[in-house]
């Protein structure tokens, strides 16, 4: 672990606080592929293998161990890597999940919240109702991400690695996206890069497209070779300790058309202005209103903005990164009216879209500073202007 034991035990001291001014006699913080976060930021563990794998962190401030880890991986606490996998010295390996928590929980407690409401098993939950019949539970995900969001120094650090793995993934693109190579070789290259520079796993499967299916914004990458004139995507996520990198970049493969060229200088315009918003002060709404003023000012609309289905109402121009993608304060969106506080690190991310031409977006990972942003990662934004595109 990179984070020290003296960081994890400030993160439950002032998350105690929190749960104390808030009445909360126990948290429990749930986690597995699909819900993380929180319990690696209490521990310094969570599931890495399979969607069975689960993981709870049982937060109890002056009660017994006052922190708990239970987890139902069979490979990580080995007595010989035990200390490498969490701080915690109370550790239960098995799934015997209700009774696990139930023992540590404050027999009088009267108020638990839960961290990962959404994602949080029914099963368990029935259970723990039934044993604690006049517990009152609650979702306490947000009182977590308000200490989750500001970074530490230590955090930024390793988020700093990550932009580096990133950095080495996008020169690994760029020098292979050329005529007649294949989407799923470039990929290959991509990851190999991140591989060989440091990166645990993948916060996701790299993404990677070429030509006019760009316009779906997520894809896989398949036997497709690049061609003359395509414009070529890349999306991927180094990690390292659960602290997620989200780095895309654009290429132009050859001699391109004016339209193609047109959108992908749009992009980079973009996210240098969004980046230059990122300041103390400024809300998350303002930094997408930002960038939507850029596209109208280069002849599109918001009609060419990438819609997702789950908010198609709003401007989105990136979103927080950390343990989670995204990580506190969510969205840069016009539905967002957090403000920017120093040390929040910020994933800016605008997509554009245009029918017949492509798609594309430019992302990397900034440290909001009173001085201005401070870039994690450093590749080049707009190669297609070394062969004179």
């Amino acid at each position: 672990m990179r984070i020290e034991e003296q960081e994890f035990r400030e993160r439950v001291r002032r998350i105690s606080l929190l749960m104390e001014s808030n009445h909360l006699d126990a948290l429990i913080a749930y986690a597995s592929r699909v819900q993380y976060g929180t319990v690696r930021y209490l521990t310094g563990y969570e599931p890495w293998l399979a969607p069975e794998e689960w993981a709870f962190s049982v937060l109890t401030p002056g009660y017994r161990d006052e922190i708990s880890l239970l987890s139902n991986s069979p490979w990580d606490f080995w007595e010989f890597n035990r200390t490498k996998s969490t701080w915690l010295r109370d550790v239960v390996v098995g799934s015997n999940w209700v009774e696990s928590i139930r023992q540590r929980l404050p027999p009088d407690a009267r108020r638990i919240g839960i961290v990962g409401w959404y994602g949080f098993p029914t099963p368990i939950y029935l259970g723990l109702a039934e044993r604690f019949p006049k517990v009152e539970f609650e979702d306490a995900t947000g009182l977590v991400k308000q200490v989750r969001a500001i970074k530490s120094e230590a955090e930024i650090r390793l988020l700093a690695q990550v932009g580096g793995i990133a950095d080495a993934a996008g020169r690994a693109f760029i020098e292979n996206a050329v005529p007649g190579m294949s989407e799923r070789k470039i990929a290959a290259q991509v990851d190999r890069a991140m591989m060989l520079n440091g990166t645990e796993q993948l916060g996701y499967f790299t993404i990677l497209g070429s030509g006019v299916k760009t316009v779906a914004s997520c894809f896989l990458p398949s036997d497709q070779l690049l061609n003359e004139g395509d414009i070529v995507q890349l999306d991927c996520a180094p990690m390292l300790d659960g602290y997620k990198g989200d780095f895309s970049r654009l290429a132009l493969v050859g001699k391109c058309t004016e339209r193609a060229t047109r959108l992908v200088e749009t992009v980079a315009r973009l996210y240098e202005r969004c980046a230059e918003m990122l300041r103390p002060g400024v809300t998350c709404a303002q930094v997408a209103q930002a960038g939507l003023e850029i596209i109208l000012a280069n002849g599109y609309t918001r009609d060419n903005l990438f819609v997702s289905a789950n908010y198609p109402d709003v401007v989105f121009m990136g979103h927080g990164i950390g343990l989670e993608n995204p990580d506190p304060p969510g969205m840069l969106s016009s539905a967002n009216h957090t403000i920017l506080e120093e040390n929040m690190v910020i994933n800016i991310e605008p997509i554009l879209v245009e029918a017949g031409v492509g798609g594309g977006r430019i992302e990397g990972a900034f440290v909001v500073t009173a001085q201005g942003p401070v870039p994690l990662s450093t590749a080049e934004i707009r190669p297609w202007r070394r062969n004179g595109t």
